[in-house]
């Protein structure tokens, strides 16, 4: 687990760091996330790959990627969520890791 924790924090600290983005956005997937990690905890089960706003999978085609933002402007919502693909294409391959899907959903716009 140890990698995956190293390269969910680079995610997020690259994302983050991008012009645009407002914050990434805890939904209700982080809170049945964290419930799924407390659970697995008191069970003996390995926690789901997930901090707010980023998920992270294996799949047949690469590790996927599941991110919510919030943006402000300039830059547009779409040329962020571009920036944000390229950015997590360019962690992944950093971490040795083939991308697999990548899907950024923007939340919400700030002024």
């Amino acid at each position: 687990m140890p990698d995956r924790d190293l390269l969910l924090d680079a995610l997020a600290a690259r994302l983050t760091a991008l012009p645009g983005i407002a914050r990434l956005e805890p939904t209700l997937r982080d809170v049945v996330a964290a419930t799924a990690r407390a659970t697995a905890q008191k069970v003996g089960l390995p926690p789901s790959d997930s901090v707010a706003g980023v998920m992270i999978t294996a799949s047949d085609a690469g590790t996927d990627v599941s991110v919510d933002i919030s943006t402000t402007a300039p830059p547009t919502a779409l040329e962020t969520a571009q920036q944000a693909r390229q950015a997590i294409t360019e962690v992944l391959t950093a971490h040795g890791r083939h991308p697999g899907r990548i899907v950024v959903t923007v939340l919400g716009v700030e002024a």
